[in-house]
């Protein structure tokens, strides 16, 4: 018997020595896969961190150029500003403009003010709106002791009608009698 457990024994060995050398093997591939990979990956990331770095570049040196075009452009329309209010203000024109239209608009405030004076008063009308003649002008709204609701009271001769279909929920629906004009 001792023979049979040698045998088992040495066959277990065998089999987790092969079984070890097989997962180091894998762990080894494994490894060796994951390497190439991320050796890849940090290949790809550094190539489209340099083209994002030089599309940023040329985008800031658009930009730049944009930037400056413009300033360019408000410093030269400052000088022409600048360039007319000496010229302006040097001739005295401001005096000829400012004149007139300060007379007219003293006179125009004048105008609306005798027109405003002198309109007249409007005629006030009440105007009284008769309800609709339905048959529910003589309903009564009773309210239910201990706030348990609202009851409608409805006139003699009005009904309630089950409502036809598209009503709203919480509607009642009522047959009123025909009223004569």
């Amino acid at each position: 018997m001792n023979g049979l457990l040698q045998r088992i024994q040495e066959r277990t060995e065998r089999e987790v020595k092969a079984s070890e050398d097989r997962i180091w093997q894998e762990l080894n591939d494994f490894d060796e896969t994951l390497k190439r990979q991320l050796l890849a990956v940090q290949a790809l990331t550094e190539r489209d961190m340099k083209e994002v770095a030089e599309r940023t570049r040329s985008a800031l040196k658009l930009l730049q150029k944009d930037v400056l075009t413009q300033a360019e452009e408000v410093q030269q329309t400052m000088r022409e500003m600048q360039d007319r209010h000496q010229l302006w203000r040097s001739k005295g024109e401001w005096r000829f403009i400012v004149t007139p239209m300060g007379i007219g608009a003293v006179a125009m405030l004048i105008g609306s003010m005798i027109a405003f004076a002198n309109m007249p008063i409007p005629v006030q009308t009440k105007v009284e709106i008769q309800p609709p003649i339905n048959g529910l002008e003589n309903s009564a709204r009773v309210m239910a002791l201990g706030g348990a609701g609202t009851v409608l009271v409805l006139p003699e001769g009005v009904e309630q009608r089950t409502c036809p279909l598209r009503v709203p929920e919480g509607r009642i629906c009522v047959r009123t009698p025909r009223t004569e004009d």
